[in-house]
């Protein structure tokens, strides 16, 4: 998979609370992230609409989550069903991980960059759907 090596425009920058988030998502743990990110989901998208290219490293720090994910739990190949149940904290941290990437995506400018739909083939359609949690939640449940 190819990682986003893009680098944000010369003179743009994130808004300074943005920046200061991007750091501490890539700053804290993998346990941690969820509840990083949950407060977020909950309350909406509060920050001005943000260049993508701002979220590089997150991004690529999520699609190593989700190809690490899909490993374990050998998803690689949808061909047979899902033998390995996820453990609540995994369970969890994929939610996170999908419901983020969406309300991102929702709230950017620059998506075409985004090329993280190549981590998502045992995943569901995620960005088609009205609640990201609800659908992660049901598909999750039901691989579990």
């Amino acid at each position: 998979m190819a990682r986003l090596k893009r680098q944000p425009k010369r003179g743009g920058s994130a808004n300074a609370h943005i920046a200061a988030f991007i750091a501490h998502l890539q700053q804290v743990s993998q346990d941690d992230l969820p509840d990083l990110i949950q407060p977020i989901l909950d309350q909406g998208w509060h920050w001005p609409r943000t260049d993508l290219q701002h979220w590089i490293h997150p991004l690529n720090r999520f699609d190593e989550i989700l190809e690490t994910v899909i490993r374990d739990y050998d998803l690689s190949d949808m061909a047979h069903a899902q033998t390995n149940a996820f453990t609540p904290r995994t369970k969890q941290l994929v939610q996170s991980v999908l419901a983020f990437q969406k309300l991102l995506l929702e709230n950017s400018t620059n998506r075409k960059i985004f090329s993280g739909f190549d981590v998502r083939p045992p995943f569901p359609p995620f960005l088609s759907a009205p609640s990201p949690i609800s659908l992660a939640d049901s598909w999750l449940t039901t691989a579990t």
